[in-house]
């Protein structure tokens, strides 16, 4: 009876060992993906900061050329 009382508790024991370690692994590799998730984040911020700073200043070019294409028609006229 006692024996198998104390093999009951060292199974229950391992059983929660189980468990808890599954629960760290599992707990690390969200931490991980929570790593990558932000890195990938900052190099998507990245990018359209660069797509957004190239298409401003294709529109001020663009924008200067009309301008100035707008200046020679005055002065023709």
């Amino acid at each position: 009876m006692l024996n198998a009382c104390v093999q009951r508790a060292v199974q229950r024991e391992s059983q929660v060992r189980v468990r808890l370690l599954g629960q760290s692994l599992l707990l690390e590799l969200l931490l991980d993906l929570l790593d990558l998730l932000e890195r990938l984040l900052q190099l998507l911020r990245d990018l359209l900061a660069r797509l957004l700073t190239r298409l401003l200043d294709r529109l001020l070019d663009h924008l200067g050329d009309l301008l100035r294409a707008a200046h020679l028609l005055a002065e023709l006229l």
